[in-house]
């Protein structure tokens, strides 16, 4: 088996920022070979695999797509994972290049052309190492082989892993559309969901369901998903009233530029009740001191969790004793 050219090694390099910027410009994704790019590679992978069911995909395009994706499939693992690519001669198709690491191989451009087509490749030898151009040596410990099965099963561990944890990814990215679809009648109401409404705190139930919105962001807030659906609205017709809800960093601390951290999260929920166009309610949840501070911006809206240290049960509660 020879080495892989130079030229090889650029050619899979100019393939995978090809990657990058057809999933920039094409999908509005932003890959940048983390270990943490790789679901959005499988939700890329997810419309190919579609686009492949439904016969929109050309032979020129399904392979077009193998290469480029193959190649920064391969070149986020090498980077994260250690390893170096290989051509076998020996090979055709997507067997030809594969990743070496640790003396295991591994083959992207397969994995990608499975994950699109759903075919499964054929399985006798899927995983057997390609065999060298020179004949093994004689002699050797059997110690050795014990090793090279361990290291096998670890590498193939690995490998499983890291689709196991694309899988659980494409289960939050289902989740993420589900929502998505379900905040969309909503928002053409946002300007009167973020109004500014006068206090006359009666602390009075309100009488139907409630949608608990961002005010900082704009957007349903991820507390709405929390409190019962039996208060939940389920579509705008049934706002009786709206949860607003602004978090903020109480205590900030060190800034960075346009960034600052703080220790302490506060959320402060606001009840309006929108036939009476009034705050009936208004309640501050002050979080505990955190020991590792999370960043905000330099006005103190949160960047990350909103609720750090913050018992979101008990802002559920509240809202939940305010409707009836």
């Amino acid at each position: 088996m020879a080495e892989a050219e130079p030229t090889f090694i650029q050619t899979l390099e100019d393939l995978s920022r090809q990657a990058v910027q057809f999933a920039r410009e094409k999908f509005g994704l932003a890959l940048d070979f983390s270990m943490t790019s790789l679901p959005k590679l499988e939700r890329l992978l997810d419309m190919a695999h579609q686009s492949y069911l439904a016969g929109n995909v050309s032979d020129q395009g399904l392979e077009r797509s193998v290469q480029v994706w193959g190649a920064y499939l391969g070149e986020t693992m090498r980077r994260n994972k250690g390893g170096v690519w290989k051509i076998d001669r020996n090979q055709t198709g997507d067997r030809r290049m594969f990743l070496l690491t640790q003396g295991v191989t591994v083959y992207p451009f397969e994995q990608v052309r499975q994950k699109i087509t759903g075919i499964q490749p054929a399985m006798p030898d899927r995983d057997e190492l390609p065999q060298p151009d020179v004949k093994p040596r004689k002699g050797l410990n059997p110690l050795i082989f014990v090793f090279i099965a361990i290291g096998v099963l670890l590498i193939t561990a690995a490998v499983g892993g890291i689709w196991y944890y694309l899988d659980q990814q494409k289960a939050a990215a289902a989740q993420a559309q589900a929502r998505t679809a379900y905040e969309a009648p909503f928002l053409e109401f946002f300007s009167e969901y973020m109004g500014e409404y006068n206090e006359d705190l009666t602390d009075v139930p309100i009488a139907g369901k409630v949608l608990v919105i961002d005010k900082v962001y704009g957007r349903v807030a991820a507390l709405n998903y929390k409190i019962p659906e039996e208060i939940r609205a389920a579509n705008p017709d049934e706002v009786a009233g709206i949860v607003q809800q602004h978090c903020f960093g109480a205590d900030i601390g060190v800034y960075s530029g346009e960034i600052a951290y703080t220790n302490r999260m506060t959320c402060r929920l606001s009840v309006v009740d929108l036939k009476k166009h009034k705050v009936v309610a208004a309640q501050d949840f002050i979080g505990r001191q955190l020991i590792e501070q999370v960043r905000v911006d330099k006005y103190g809206n949160p960047i990350e969790d909103p609720y750090a240290g913050i018992d979101q049960q008990q802002m559920v509660d509240w809202i939940r004793a305010r409707v009836q």
